[in-house]
């Protein structure tokens, strides 16, 4: 009996040394006073503290898509068009011929601020600066994250940063769309889209990943359409401004456009001599002019000729050029100068009338009136010329842009304007 409970005593030992070598019959560690097995809640995961790439701004390096998934809307703003995601909206208002606009999330907080401006030439770092200043001023650090440029067919280009906060955990994201000059860092006059970002209910890991998709759609959306813009307008613009109006013979101006009114006054040879109620005198060092309080000026002076800018609440609404033609120029030519320097912007447009008078002993007048999609646009051009078609020696050349709704305001502003100039 006690040899059998021996041997069974034995065997039992046996088997629980061969099991203590696992099911697999493979060897595992076993715990001893220094070792313990790792239990499930003690696991982690491998954190790599290294720079990794914004994925937003590798998307943007890739290039933004307008998006064509179901649920975003296409709204209006100014003369160009924004997309924005499922349950988000757009508010804007329009100052002349620029747009202040608020795009609001689905909980209507403000999500972004969008701008579309019909600006002067400006060197990038100066607008940046002066911009941050006036939407955020006490807000901003001084620092950027980044600053990247994507350059676009013909002269679009898009400038993106993510501007440090000082009171905001995750930072902004802003965007200038524009036409650059010789390079990245100049912005030609025209059309300027300015896009700020404002993610700052969006914290979390996820939220970050749904507004960079928001992000890329609406800056997506924003590039195609001044780079639809500006195609549209290469590819048809000078098609639409050589269907000519028929001509008017020199004695019947009789009508109220500006072309017909500038031509009967030059006919009649009017001139506005009194300064009206709330106008000064400009004078400049080839001309004077009498111009309201409500514009400002700003003068420059090239090789022959100066030219001076008017401003209405700080945006160039106008130009006025004064000089001498050695040689005759053809004004169809001029017109595509002007165009391509000045108002390609604004996108293409529809020749509504060409006005021309050439007068016996008094030189050449014509006027060009423009239709764009949101603006009315004047080029009126006068020279010693005893031709017609061209222009030649002392000339004037006004440009003058304002938005539909307002044409008569501004037409009768720009009409006395171009009735005081004396040279």
């Amino acid at each position: 009996m006690k040899k059998g409970l021996f041997l069974l005593v034995v065997v039992m030992m046996i088997s629980i040394s061969l099991f203590s070598e696992g099911m697999l019959g493979l060897r595992t560690v076993k715990a001893t006073q220094t070792e313990t097995e790792e239990t499930p809640q003690q696991k982690t995961g491998l954190k790599l503290d290294l720079r990794t790439i914004d994925p937003l701004l590798q998307a943007f390096r890739d290039g933004f898509k307008s998006p064509d998934l179901p649920g975003w809307k296409v709204q209006k703003v100014g003369s160009k068009t924004v997309k924005v995601p499922e349950g988000f909206s757009l508010k804007g208002v329009q100052n002349g011929m620029n747009v202040d606009a608020e795009i609001l999330d689905g909980n209507g907080k403000r999500f972004a601020q969008l701008f579309v401006y019909e600006l002067q030439a400006y060197e990038l770092t100066d607008l940046y600066d002066t911009l941050m200043q006036t939407l955020y001023a006490d807000e901003i650090a001084d620092d950027k994250e980044f600053e990247e440029f994507k350059a676009y067919e013909g002269d679009l280009c898009v400038y993106f940063t993510r501007q440090t906060m000082l009171s905001e955990k995750v930072s902004m994201p802003v965007f200038f769309i524009y036409a650059k000059d010789e390079t990245v860092e100049a912005v030609k006059s025209g059309t300027v889209v300015f896009l700020f970002v404002e993610p700052f209910d969006y914290q979390g890991e996820a939220d970050m990943e749904d507004v960079n998709k928001w992000v890329e759609g609406i800056a997506g959306s924003l590039i195609d359409s001044m780079n639809e813009g500006k195609k549209a307008a290469e590819e048809t613009g000078k098609v639409q401004k050589d269907e000519k109006q028929e001509r008017l013979p020199k004695d019947e101006f009789t009508g109220d456009d500006f072309g017909s009114m500038a031509a009967n006054a030059l006919q009649k040879q009017l001139m506005i001599e009194e300064i009206p109620y709330n106008w000064t005198i400009e004078q400049a060092n080839y001309f004077s002019l009498m111009r309201p309080y409500e514009l400002s000026v700003e003068l420059y002076e090239g090789e022959g000729f100066e030219v001076m800018d008017f401003a209405y609440s700080g945006t160039t609404v106008a130009k006025l050029f004064v000089g001498t033609a050695d040689e005759a120029v053809d004004t169809d030519e001029i017109l595509d100068q002007l165009y391509d320097d000045y108002l390609k912007g604004l996108g293409t447009y529809t020749l509504i009338k060409e006005t021309p008078y050439l007068s016996d002993g008094a030189g050449f007048l014509t006027t060009y009136e423009l239709g764009f999609q949101q603006y009315r646009c004047w080029v009126t051009l006068y020279s010693e010329a005893e031709e017609e078609g061209v222009v030649n020696g002392e000339y004037l050349l006004l440009l003058a842009i304002a938005p539909e709704n307002e044409v008569d305001e501004w037409k009768d502003i720009y009409l006395n304007i171009l009735l005081s100039v004396t040279f």
